[in-house]
């Protein structure tokens, strides 16, 4: 038995076929309190270590190895005896809330089903993470993103846990509400427990401090104390990896200004649900083709619901939505020839792909809207393009990373040949490297395609770059 306050020994993780896609990776925290921060590829398999260590791989993946949490060593093989461990030995912090919520109950029940609640933890909790008081009276459909992500991270410090798994812990937040998670994680460490994350927030795992560990194509490349692996990498991918933060990129892009071709257009717009203070009131703005409308604001401030407004999948409770000049609310013909050709690349982009399909199945679906004859060849060279294998093609949703699954709508949404894409946080589930080319290849649609672009963004140094305009809902709204 280790000396060491807990282990991972992952000797490999194996897909359905057999093949290793993760290993050998060995993580350990000496002391309560610890930290390790897996960053590096997307798609690499991050998320499936803290998927091996929960017994949660997907369907026919399978671990060997152990995990060893104060004095008790289990077997990644042991499913039933991994799961048993939750909430009292490990908790999660998942990637995608929403999926772990129950959506007919709301959230100050979900917070007294974590084994070890009580009123007095509920409501620390809560504050830590400024969710009083409308949180928990709230359904989990009523939440952003940003809520639903820290709602579970209230969860994780409810229990009791001595090992917190956060998966992306601060993906889709803004400054203030990641700052929230950081400290939430600090606390945690000041308490002597023991944390993980898996996160493509350089900054995050920087000022996490602790052990970090460097992943690229399944295998760890290089571990090390945090300021070390940051200040000195020995590693040519982490060098790599660190020169592609967005702190590093030019602000000196040169934009040809979009000509005058209103594709979308917002008048007066307003939308809130009953007997709730509207989220936004009497917002206008216009986009042109080829144009790059940033919109910014804090975490559920409705940056994702006007996005929504503006494709025609939420009404407004008032003002008016135009497509090319013509109200969409009196032109459902109008709607129905343009609707493949305004699209949302989603926060989760999971959630476009359904979970029994392979995502090969849904391209092929795409034959009944364009060409067959040209889907496979415009695959071909977007898979190049987005760095994408062809074995993700085989694969549903579930056996693929988060930023697999976000490079595979993208590519989906091009393949439509859009006039407009509504991108929200098209780069909050990939790593600095595929983010950055996500940005070229959407700034090259842009000006090749002249496709306009609404991206919704937390990142001020992604948006002072890549938006010709931006509308700080905010401001609109204050």
């Amino acid at each position: 038995m280790s000396n060491r306050d807990m282990e991972l020994r992952l000797d490999e993780i194996v897909d359905g076929a057999g093949q290793r896609v993760v290993g050998p990776v060995s993580l350990h925290w000496n002391a309560p309190g610890d930290a390790c921060a897996l960053i590096g590829e997307t798609g690499s398999g991050k998320s499936l270590v803290a998927q091996s260590i929960l017994g949660l791989l997907p369907p026919n993946f399978r671990a060997r190895g152990f995990i060893q949490i104060k004095q008790n060593r289990t077997s990644l093989s042991d499913v039933a005896a991994l799961q048993a461990q939750w909430s009292t030995l490990m908790a999660l912090v998942p990637q995608e809330p929403f999926r772990s919520l129950d959506p007919t109950m709301r959230i100050r029940r979900q917070f007294r089903q974590v084994k070890g609640s009580n009123d007095v933890r509920i409501v620390n909790a809560l504050t830590e993470l400024d969710l009083l008081p409308s949180v928990g009276q709230a359904y989990p459909f009523q939440l952003s993103g940003g809520m639903a992500q820290r709602t579970l991270f209230a969860m994780a410090l409810i229990s009791g846990a001595p090992l917190v798994i956060a998966d992306e812990p601060t993906k889709g937040l803004d400054e203030t509400r990641s700052a929230q998670s950081l400290a939430a994680l600090r606390r945690l460490r000041a308490e002597g427990r023991s944390v993980l994350i898996i996160t493509h927030d350089l900054d995050l795992a920087r000022q996490l401090d602790g052990t970090t560990v460097v992943m690229k194509a399944g295998e760890a490349v290089e571990t090390g104390p945090a300021q070390h692996v940051f200040t000195n990498p020995a590693n040519a991918y982490t060098r790599e990896l660190l020169q592609a933060d967005p702190a590093f990129w030019s602000s000196e892009t040169e934009r040809t200004s979009p000509a005058q071709n209103i594709v979308g257009e917002l008048r007066r717009v307003s939308f809130g649900y009953r007997r709730q203070t509207p989220l936004f009131e009497n917002v206008s703005f216009t986009i042109n083709a080829g144009e790059v409308v940033a919109i910014t604001g804090p975490s559920g401030i409705g940056k994702t619901t006007l996005g929504d407004v503006l494709l025609g999948l939420r009404r407004p409770t008032s003002g008016s939505v135009l497509w090319q000049g013509s109200d969409i609310a009196t032109k459902s013909g109008l709607v129905s020839s343009l609707r493949s050709r305004y699209q949302k690349l989603h926060q989760d982009p999971g959630s476009v792909f359904a979970r029994h399909r392979t995502i090969g199945q849904h391209f092929a679906d795409l034959a009944d809207i364009i060409d067959p004859a040209t889907v496979t060849e415009r695959m071909d060279k977007l898979m190049q393009t987005m760095r994408l294998s062809s074995r993700l093609l085989d694969r549903t949703v579930d056996e693929i990373s988060g930023g697999e699954a976000q490079r595979l709508a993208l590519m989906r949404i091009l393949m439509l040949a859009p006039v407009l894409i509504v991108a929200d946080e098209p780069s909050s589930r990939v790593d600095p490297i595929v983010q950055r080319d996500v940005f070229d290849l959407l700034g090259m649609v842009r000006e090749q395609q002249n496709v306009a672009i609404v991206l919704i963004s937390h990142q001020a140094r992604v948006v002072s770059t890549f938006a010709d305009k931006v509308i700080d809902l905010k401001t609109v709204c204050g």
